[in-house]
């Protein structure tokens, strides 16, 4: 098998091997979620507007719901809880005006008669000398139905007092907040003093908080716990579902529970949007002595309607329900849109046809592997925004991503293409003859040489200077005739002595 196949096959095995074990264990990491949280909201910004609130995990069990502020408030009268309401009672019906613990008791024992599941009192119960006998009655009617739900006023001093215990069971962890919790109002124990909030199973909520008058926010901190306000606790009695289950992101949005209503907040905890005015009738206490029927689904609201009940009570008696039918019937916001996920085995199979296809673009030459690799990228990176906003589906992203990286850093050639495609060729040797040092040359090959010399050389030179012109002697013929005597005679010979 060749080095280029084995790269190929490499390829395979890793994209495999990484897209495989992404997609089985990332979703389940908690950072994960937050980042595939800030994505999807960023993909979203393609086909809707701001703000979002975004509920779900994207995985297969709870996938991506997206909702958006909607212009149409729906009205709320339809299902809004049928309120009972606590007047002046000026015929005596109950034993004192205003009610005793006993007058609740009777109140409550009549509701269970007539098939009452669920009861939210928004009312506050606060006595300084309440009969013992009558409280534990009136606590034993509350344990009668399947949820019950008071409420107290609460303030911040500099004496902290203990969570009450049906408080604590309507909270959460600080730590489960999402957002600044900073900004959350403070309060650290109940404003009246001997207010009763019921035991057990009981759930209680604020209804006032003495440091924010006006708007009343929908949570508070208690030192490291979160407590809600009345009408959050008793939506979330409503639908059943658990205070450990309530989802809280500063600034978006109050979930409660995974399919519960989700309510959209400020950065403080206060209502994003304006509840809808509820017009509806009540129903006298006094008449469910005598009553035989009640027009309910099982739950109902306790509303204080006594004329001289202390004003910023009264504004809270008066919205309450309105408050209430808003929470539970997410008003003011659009239906959610769902992005469930595909099947797992069509998921598995995209993941192994991406394999393939990367199999295919692995090549010998950088460039063109670099090239193919990032067109694969681009046409994940556009699959997941056209399936996102056109067929509401949300794809594998970050298990085809890590496939391709895998598979790029496995696959990248360790030569430059040129060589790889052009191996080098090995050449056969060749005797190169031994330079030979030259003999002496001789005298004729020297004269030889540098006749040689001169006639290969250069034909320019430059010209030789004149020589001098001897001047002839003026008398030429005497000189002539003594050098032909003196060779005539020779030489003289020596004298004797």
């Amino acid at each position: 098998m060749s080095k280029s196949l084995q790269r190929r096959f490499r390829v395979l095995v890793t994209a495999v091997a990484v897209g495989l074990a992404v997609w089985k264990l990332l979703p389940q990491q908690s950072d994960f979620a937050a980042l595939d949280r800030e994505v999807f909201e960023f993909a979203s910004k393609a086909f809707a507007n701001p703000p979002f609130f975004v509920s779900g995990n994207g995985s297969h069990e709870q996938p991506w719901s997206l909702r958006t502020l909607s212009s149409q408030v729906s009205s709320a009268g339809e299902t809004s809880l049928p309120v009972i309401s606590i007047g002046d009672d000026p015929d005596g019906v109950f034993q004192s005006s205003p009610p005793q613990a006993v007058d609740y008791a009777v109140m409550l024992r009549n509701l269970k008669r007539l098939g009452v599941k669920r009861v939210a009192l928004a009312d506050e119960m606060a006595w300084d000398d309440a009969d013992p006998i009558a409280l534990q009655a009136l606590d034993s009617r509350l344990a009668d139905f399947d949820s019950a739900v008071t409420c107290a006023s609460l303030t911040r001093s500099s004496v902290a007092e203990p969570l009450p215990l049906p408080f604590f069971i309507a909270s959460i962890p600080l730590s489960q907040v999402h957002g600044d919790v900073g900004l959350l109002a403070q309060v650290n124990r109940v404003s009246l003093p001997g207010t009763f909030l019921g035991s057990g199973k009981t759930l209680a909520g604020f209804s006032l908080i003495e440091s924010e008058p006006g708007n009343a926010p929908l949570l508070a901190r208690w030192k490291d716990r979160v407590v809600f306000a009345f009408p959050v606790v008793a939506a979330l009695a409503e639908t059943g579902g658990k205070a450990e289950q309530i989802e809280v992101r500063l600034g978006s949005y109050l979930k409660l529970g995974p399919s519960g209503p989700v309510v959209p907040i400020d950065a403080a905890g206060r209502p994003a949007v304006q509840p809808v005015k509820l017009e509806t009738g009540s129903i006298p206490a006094a008449t469910l002595i005598d009553a035989t029927s009640l027009d309910s689904a099982g739950s109902v609201l306790l509303r204080n309607d006594r004329s001289a009940s202390d004003p910023a009570l009264k504004a809270f008696s008066d919205k309450v329900g309105s408050v209430l039918a808003s929470i539970s019937n997410e008003a003011g916001l659009s239906k959610p849109r769902v992005f469930p996920r595909l099947s797992a085995s069509i998921e598995s199979a995209l993941l192994l046809g991406l394999s393939v296809l990367l199999f295919f673009c692995t090549t010998n030459s950088r460039f063109r592997m670099g090239l193919a690799f990032t067109a694969v990228t681009a046409a994940i990176l556009i699959a997941q925004f056209t399936g996102l906003a056109w067929f509401s589906t949300w794809l594998p992203l970050y298990s085809t991503l890590a496939a391709v990286a895998a598979g790029y850093l496995v696959g990248w050639p360790l030569k430059p293409a040129a060589l790889v495609e052009k191996p080098l060729i090995a050449l056969e040797p060749v005797d190169v003859p031994e330079e030979k040092t030259p003999a002496p040359a001789s005298k004729d090959g020297r004269k030889a040489e540098k006749k040689a010399a001169k006639t290969n050389a250069p034909t320019e030179t430059p010209p030789e200077p004149p020589k001098p012109v001897s001047k002839p002697a003026k008398n030429p013929a005497p000189a002539k005739k003594a050098a032909r005597k003196g060779a005539k005679k020779g030489p003289k010979p020596p004298r004797s002595k």
